[in-house]
């Protein structure tokens, strides 16, 4: 016989990955909104590239 009941430790889970995922879409799409990369080291083009897409803006830009 399979248990249908969910077990108390799943219960937990998916209220932490529900209230986890409903923070992340409260962040919009746009994250980074203003953020200043200018002068950050250590970053690929790509990653700049994604980062700006976000919402950071580089050398004051809008």
């Amino acid at each position: 016989m399979v248990n249908t009941l969910p077990a108390p430790q799943n219960l937990v889970t998916d209220a932490w990955v529900k209230a986890s995922w409903e923070a992340f879409l409260a962040l919009g799409d746009r994250p980074y909104e203003g953020m200043n990369i200018t002068g950050v080291m250590g970053l690929t083009e790509p990653q700049k590239v994604a980062l700006i897409a976000l919402g950071a803006v580089e050398n004051g830009s809008v």
